[in-house]
Order: structure tokens, then C-alpha cells, then sequence
């Protein structure tokens, strides 16, 4: 990574080439670049600057040829580039190319097969009124929890009680998946339906998610992407809801032990979305409200990066100006989760998801 415009003057005359592995697509005159760290937007002019690396070319020859622009911005940007590995060295090793990022991601998540989840959207929940869709998960969110109230009571229910791995596992895939059909209905309803790929992650080696590729949701304004995120909540918070209802139909016949499993099910359901909300650990639902509400991105790396700067003392001009805030604001954040979270397991505190 090149830090400062001075350092990336001393690699000038270094060619650069847009990596293989970058996907672009284009919607609504930005260009969307996918690649293995995330998602990158460009705009016309961005792009165009680019495309100067796409058969290799050397950042002084870039700068020249845009000799009419601000140099410091088309050096940030194309430092930006370097950063995110869109270009990169020609003839560089494959190793150097990667980052410790990406060789977790190769390890922690693997390829579904999509064909029969997006039939199911495709043939199903596309067709569905969303309108109704979303009453109805509302009103059996709201019904689920005040079962849970009941049930809590009838069964005694205690987290000790709680089959680890048979249960949380099973529920938190099953939760997982349910979300991410409907992320994926909306993803299919915006013309999006060539760009759906499902994928199983592991996280920490505890949480495992499924995950869809949603990016072409970018397409829409800020309003519009965080709604189809909350919404998609809703949804899934009315299924936990109704993993309510065999234990309440266990309650009234005596069956204590049906009434606590289902009633274990649905708690565990809403922990599931309650974590999904929640913006400062991991790369969900929250993180990306979150990070449209603030105008961000790359919160996570950009933070790491900015807290070695400080201790390197090197300067860092890949965070939009007025937005620092919010990376301190998002890394004090994680730090506090994160030493939360070891305190929990140092004491023995089982955390509930």
C-alpha cells in the first residue's frame, strides 16, 4: 500500500494493472467494481482514469495524460486503487497481490449451490405481494414475542437448558438462510437476478450465515437500500415468530418439552436478527445501514489502517474528508465489543446468540 502522495511519487514510473479478478458492472452511469475486499463505486470520470491501467501503465504517464485535473486528487485516487488491490504492480506475485483478508475469506467461506435457492425466488417469492408479505411478518413478530413471554413462563425456560450445537447451529442456518432468500428477492425484483450466488460463512469459528451477493442493490439511493435491509428484517423476524406457534399448541396439550424446544427456537431466532442489527463487529445487516447512513465504506480496514498510521506516523488520503469521525467512532466501537466479548469467555459468561 503507498501511503502519501510524496511515497507515491518515488513509484511513478512503476506500471500498474487493473487485477484479473475485478468484476465491473455497470448501473446508472456509476461503475460498480467487485472485488475480493468489497465493492467500489465509480463515477464516469473515475472509471475513465482506470481504464488507462486496464493493459498496464505507469502512474506518471496516467498523470499526464490528466494534466488538466487536480494532480492530488488523481493521485489520491489512484492511490485508492492501489489500496483496495483494484491495480497492482505488473508481473507482482500472486502472494503479494493478496492480503491476510482475503486468504480468510477463501478459508471461511464457501460456495453454495444457488440453483435451487434462486428458483425458489424466482418461481415463489418474486411473485408474492411484499406488501402483504411485510403486515404479516409484523403482526406474527409482535405475536411471537408475546408468545415467548407465555412460553418463558410455562417452561421455565433457562439458557442452560439450551442444546448448543443441535440448536443454535440448526436455528442460526436455518434463520440465516431464510433472510437471505428474501435479500435475494429484492436483489431479483431490481433486475438483479443474474447476480445472485449464495455462499456459507464461518465466522470466529462460532457464527456461520449464509450470505447472497446484494450488491446490485447499490443501484438505489440510500433511502431505498436501507428500507429493503430493515424490511428484509421484518421478515425474518415474523418467521422467528412463528417458530413460536408449535410451542404454543405443545403448551395447551402439556407437552413441556415441545413447548420449551419451539419456544428455545424463536428466542434464538431473534438473537440471530438482534445480531444482525447490531453495527460494530462483523460485515452485517447494521454495519451496512450504518455505513449508508454515514456515507463510509471499508470501515473495518480503513480504521485498521488508520490506527497503524497513527503509530508509523504516515499520512493516510484515502478517508473522504469530514467522514474520520466516523471510523474512531466505529473502531472504539469494535474495540469495546471485542474486549467485551473476551471478557465474556475469560469469566465463562456464555453469550446468547
Amino acid at each position: 500500500m503507498v501511503d502519501s502522495i510524496d511515497a507515491l511519487s518515488n513509484v511513478s514510473e512503476t506500471r500498474y494493472i487493473v487485477d484479473k479478478d475485478v468484476k465491473i458492472l455497470k448501473l446508472n452511469e456509476h461503475y460498480h467494481l467487485r472485488t475480493a475486499r468489497g465493492v467500489m463505486i465509480l463515477n464516469e470520470k473515475q472509471y475513465d482514469i482506470l481504464c488507462h491501467f486496464m493493459e498496464g501503465e505507469s502512474v506518471e504517464n496516467v498523470l499526464h495524460a490528466y494534466h488538466d485535473l487536480d494532480e492530488n486528487k488523481v493521485m489520491a485516487l489512484i492511490d485508492k486503487f492501489i489500496f483496495e488491490k483494484i491495480i497492482n504492480r505488473e508481473g507482482a506475485a500472486f502472494y503479494q497481490k493478496k492480503t491476510v483478508g482475503y486468504y480468510f475469506r477463501k478459508l471461511t467461506r464457501f460456495n453454495l449451490p444457488s440453483k435451487p435457492f434462486v428458483a425458489i425466488v424466482m418461481k415463489f417469492l418474486v411473485k408474492l405481494n411484499m406488501k402483504l408479505v411485510l403486515i404479516c411478518s409484523a403482526l406474527m413478530s409482535l405475536a411471537g414475542i408475546m408468545a415467548d413471554v407465555s412460553l418463558v413462563r410455562y417452561t421455565q425456560f433457562t439458557w442452560r437448558g439450551v442444546p448448543r450445537l443441535t440448536v443454535f447451529i440448526i436455528v442460526g442456518m436455518i434463520v440465516a438462510l431464510y433472510h437471505e432468500l428474501w435479500m435475494a428477492t429484492y436483489v431479483a425484483r431490481g433486475g438483479g437476478e443474474k447476480s445472485l450466488s449464495f455462499k456459507l460463512r464461518f465466522l470466529l469459528g462460532v457464527f456461520i450465515s449464509v450470505v447472497v451477493n446484494w450488491q446490485y442493490l447499490l443501484q438505489y439511493d440510500v433511502k431505498k437500500r436501507i428500507g429493503i435491509f430493515l424490511k428484509v428484517d421484518l421478515i425474518t423476524a415474523g418467521f422467528c415468530g412463528l417458530l413460536s406457534v408449535p410451542g404454543l399448541v405443545a403448551m395447551q396439550f402439556g407437552a413441556v418439552e415441545v413447548a420449551y424446544f419451539f419456544c428455545c427456537c424463536s428466542i434464538i431466532g431473534y438473537s440471530y436478527v438482534l445480531l444482525n442489527l447490531y453495527p460494530f463487529f462483523f460485515k452485517n445487516d447494521g454495519y451496512n445501514i450504518f455505513c449508508f447512513l454515514t456515507g463510509t465504506k471499508r470501515l473495518r480496514s480503513y480504521w485498521f489502517r488508520f490506527f497503524y498510521s497513527l503509530v508509523c506516523k504516515e499520512r493516510i488520503n484515502y478517508v473522504d474528508k469530514g467522514k474520520m469521525k466516523y471510523y474512531v467512532l466505529w473502531g472504539t466501537m469494535f474495540v469495546l465489543t471485542f474486549i467485551f466479548i473476551v471478557y465474556a469467555i475469560k469469566n465463562n459468561i456464555r453469550i446468547r446468540i
